[in-house]
């Protein structure tokens, strides 16, 4: 049985470093979905730039502490729609 596509956007955590930076780069290179990148370190900017040099699809950096999640929230819906190429 075939796996089930994946979603057109994907938000992955800890992807400045370790597992969440291997993940992001594996699905840079296997898939066009719009990647979301969130790390509570600035290293997440080079993981999304790492991520666009294999690909064609937006890789997106967002160096936040989700333990700070009600903050934020507003923010990343509004970044995450702009770049999905939608409109508000």
């Amino acid at each position: 049985m075939a796996a089930p596509p994946l979603p057109s956007t994907i938000v992955v955590t800890g992807a400045g470093r370790g597992i969440g930076r291997a993940v992001a780069l594996d699905l840079a290179a296997r898939t066009q979905a719009t990647l979301l990148l969130v790390s509570r370190t600035d290293t997440c900017a080079a993981t999304a730039a790492a991520c666009s040099e294999r690909r064609a699809g937006a890789a997106v950096a967002f160096p936040w502490d989700l333990a700070q999640w009600s903050s934020r929230e507003r923010d990343f819906q509004e970044r995450s729609h702009v770049v999905r190429g939608g409109s508000r």
